[in-house]
Parts: structure tokens; sequence; C-alpha cells
């Protein structure tokens, strides 16, 4: 299943339009880019919301991110795969 498949994904006590909206919202939370976070969780479609994420303000490293992003995606993956 791709991350871009329209479906409703609860994971994180949210709901939202797609696995690609839930994974970019939580990556602009992290970053505290409250803006961006809001605008990809009303997102239309995951296209959209994956190309608002390339303009995040980075306020953490890459590195942070890096070390929580499998888990989140594996959070997000396991909430698909079980509604």
């Amino acid at each position: 299943m791709s991350n871009f498949y329209p479906c409703r994904d609860d994971a994180y006590s949210r709901s939202y339009r797609s696995t690609e909206h839930a994974y970019q919202f939580r990556k602009a939370k992290f970053n505290e880019d409250y803006e961006s976070a809001e605008y990809i969780r009303e997102a239309w479609s995951a296209y959209i919301a994956k190309r608002r994420s390339h303009t995040i303000k980075k306020t953490k490293t890459g590195a942070d991110w890096e070390a929580v992003r499998l888990e989140c995606m594996r959070v997000l993956l396991m909430t698909n795969f079980t509604q």
C-alpha cells in the first residue's frame, strides 16, 4: 500500500487523509514549524502535503529527525494495517 493512498490514518490521536499527510505533519511538528504542520494536515492530497514538506523550517539537526523518523513511520504503518 502506498503512503499516498487516500485513507483515514488515526495515528498519534489525530486523523489524517493519508499516511504521507501524517508523516509530513509529524516532521513539521518535530521541527516546530506549526504553520507548515497545519497546512500539511489540511492539504487535499498527499502530493501537496509532500511538496509542502520541502519548505519545513529546520529548527533541529537532520540527525535528530533521522533518530526518530523510522519509529514514526513504523507507528504510522502499524496503524494503517490494524484499522
